[in-house]
């Protein structure tokens, strides 16, 4: 992203088409845009997050680890974020996220995010309302691999000669 041509408003990606102009325009005044290589991190596992970032273009990776063991759980497009559970619910990284196409990002840390919310009302029930529709859309995809999984694994039990 040139930064002698940084946006004047965020672009109507995703559920952020749901936020009018005025609030996406206040959105991109309050955060940063950047253009990202591939392999860098945007969150590692574990590790203090503080940002609400919004992928612009580009896409990345969201991945998890333990014991050894190694998930890869969601590919980010354009329009959806990383980092929205931390702007409810301030905690460590649950996962890594690594930019694997080149990317433009709008990102905004916790400070400026809590003083949109504690002077704009109005703001603040959008934001947030756009933020618990993101996390219920993920739950629910999350809910239905879970169960496709659990499904299959039945299947491979009954199709099983003991």
């Amino acid at each position: 992203m040139d930064p002698d041509n940084t946006p004047d408003m965020l672009p109507p990606l995703g559920l952020l088409s749901e936020l009018d102009d005025s609030l996406r325009a206040k959105l991109a005044r309050a955060g940063r845009f950047a253009a990202i290589p591939v392999g860098t991190r945007l969150a590692t596992q574990g590790q203090p997050h503080q940002t609400l970032t919004v992928l612009l273009s580009g896409k990345a990776k969201v991945s998890c680890h333990a014991h050894g063991s190694y998930l890869e759980l969601a590919t980010i497009l354009p329009g959806e974020t990383v980092g929205e559970m931390n702007m409810i619910d301030p905690q460590k990284a649950s996962a890594d996220v690594e930019i694997i196409e080149r990317a433009d990002i709008w990102t905004i840390d916790d400070d400026q995010f809590t003083h949109i919310v504690q002077t704009d009302p109005h703001a603040a029930f959008l934001v947030l309302k756009w933020l618990g529709r993101l996390l219920c859309r993920r739950l629910r995809a999350n809910a239905d691999k879970m169960l496709a999984r659990e499904e299959l694994t039945r299947q491979t039990f009954r199709e099983m000669d003991y």
